[in-house]
């Protein structure tokens, strides 16, 4: 129990260079310039977080989708990872199964028992479903808008894109509704927090609705960022990740949403470091003319960003996680 207990935290804490990293890789799949070696080590990165790597992905990939047809076929089989589209509904089955194994488990009069049951429950149950969601929310976001808006809904997979874009769109708005209705007992309430805590982790529930809304604009924001990559001008592209970068920038600093400064300060770096990769991509047109200084642009980028940005975010991730486990051991 101690060493699940262990992983979960581990993971939990590396989210928020999950989080980057996704928006990071966005670009380069959805047609930013870069140049061969940064976009290389990018679209890696995206099917590593895919799971597109491992042989499982590939083959429900290729069972999905088998040889593409069309070009949305092709779209959704390589780019978008099929593995994804089956992650979310195991999570469900996962949590139901878990839900039914902790109420079986608390039943028992067996106070160590029971215990294991809510541990369970807080650490697993509903939390997987939400977590899943939150995680795959970017992909399904470029399957929805991406794949309708180059194919359209006339195409013979134009229902099921248009029931990934009232998905997408749906979850923003309830996260709004969520973060405007929800009161500071209901989210301090333990049983609700084990339930749907995995939604405002590390946000201030008793500050005021500002700092709730995190959740909203998470969705928000990577729609926007999808629906903007897939427009033909450059400049438009450009200029609209800029300013979404720099509303999000905005929003960490003026709000301060987060419980934690070491997360507040995390987020902002890993935003600087964004707003830094923006600005990268003109450096990777035609702007500049010599494609050897553009290669080593690249290695430049993948230097002074990628892993300065994976080093913090590791160092981060084993401090919390180390501190958590070291605290529950106390506990003990």
């Amino acid at each position: 129990m101690f060493a699940i207990n262990m992983i979960c935290v581990i993971f939990a804490n590396g989210w928020p260079l999950f989080n980057v990293l996704q928006l990071m890789c966005t670009l380069s799949i959805l047609g930013m310039p870069f140049s061969p070696n940064a976009d290389l080590v990018l679209k890696a990165i995206w099917k590593f977080m895919n799971l597109m790597m491992a042989p499982l992905g590939n083959s429900v990939n290729d069972q999905m989708f088998g040889t593409p047809e069309t070009a949305a076929m092709e779209y959704l089989k390589y780019h978008c990872a099929a593995f994804v589209l089956l992650v979310i509904p195991a999570a469900a089955v996962i949590s139901t199964f878990t839900y039914l194994l902790c109420n079986s488990l608390k039943r028992i009069d067996n106070a160590y028992t029971q215990r294991i049951g809510t541990w369970i429950e807080a650490t697993i149950c509903f939390r997987l479903v939400f977590r899943t969601f939150i995680a795959c929310f970017m992909q399904l976001s470029i399957i929805a808008f991406a794949g309708f808006g180059s194919h359209g809904p006339n195409s013979h997979i134009g229902s099921v894109l248009l029931s990934f874009g009232c998905v997408t769109v749906g979850a923003c708005f309830a996260a709004f509704l969520f973060a405007m209705t929800a009161t500071k007992e209901f989210l301090e309430n333990q049983q609700v927090r084990n339930m749907v805590g995995t939604i405002y982790d590390d946000l201030k529930t008793n500050a005021g609705r500002l700092e709730l809304l995190e959740t909203c604009l998470f969705f928000a924001r990577r729609i926007a960022f999808v629906i903007v990559l897939i427009q033909d001008l450059y400049i438009i592209k450009f200029g609209a990740v800029v300013a979404l970068t720099l509303l999000q920038l905005s929003y960490i600093l003026s709000v301060k949403p987060y419980h934690s400064k070491a997360r507040h300060l995390l987020e902002i770096f890993n935003e600087t470091m964004l707003m830094c990769t923006i600005y990268f991509l003109p450096l990777f047109t035609d702007f500049v003319q010599d494609p050897v200084m553009r290669f080593n642009l690249s290695w430049a980028f993948n230097c002074a960003l990628l892993i300065p940005l994976f080093a913090v975010n590791l160092t981060y991730t084993v401090y919390t996680g180390t501190k958590s486990i070291c605290n529950e051991i106390k506990a003990m």
